[in-house]
């Protein structure tokens, strides 16, 4: 049954980054897809209906294919794939130094507290990528409070550099059932 909400899948929701993005994701209305190994029952207990977990081995192909099929069967709809990486839409958020459960703490606390990256910093990321959809082969660098955007560097070897990273409609129509719509794809 399709659902009105936005379905995010996040691949490693049980722990760490993943966790706190499907936190912050449920909390701005979003159905989650916990995608991972293993199960986080207090995590899904505390997000409620508003969260599923999906067990998924992210280096299986047919174990993705299996979640992402699940998924669009309970919801009818996916409208964000998080640290998956087939995703058409590619940004990449750069995380500094984040305290999650999953680092030990001897680490956290070699750290100077302002050179800390809280989640909210990684999640706030995120969410601009999500809701600006002309960000696009964007990285943003999170250090403590701030966004930082990197900018693309030069091709060193020019045109030819640039050729060999250009889309090639036929492939991409292939895989993605539409045009790029890039002004340089080779068509």
């Amino acid at each position: 049954m399709a659902t009105s909400a936005r379905v995010a899948i996040v691949t490693g929701a049980s722990s760490g980054m993943g966790e706190g993005l499907a936190r912050d994701l449920v909390s701005r209305g979003w159905k989650v897809a916990m995608a991972d190994l293993q199960r986080n029952e207090p995590l899904e207990q505390e997000l409620g209906s508003h969260a599923d977990f999906f067990e998924c081995n992210v280096a299986d192909y047919d174990s993705q294919v299996g979640m992402f099929q699940a998924v669009w069967v309970k919801h009818g709809r996916i409208d964000a794939v998080m640290n998956f990486k087939e995703n058409i839409r590619i940004n990449a958020v750069l995380p500094g130094i984040v305290p999650t459960k999953i680092l030990p703490q001897a680490m956290i606390d070699a750290v100077a507290p302002e050179c800390l990256t809280p989640v909210s910093t990684i999640t706030a990321a995120y969410n601009m990528f999500l809701e600006d959809e002309s960000l696009t082969g964007q990285a943003v660098e999170c250090s403590a409070d701030k966004h930082l955007f990197s900018h693309q560097p030069e091709f060193l070897d020019g045109a030819i550099s640039k050729r060999a990273v250009t889309c090639w409609d036929p492939l991409f129509k292939m895989l993605h059932y539409e045009d790029s719509g890039l002004p340089e794809a080779i068509p």
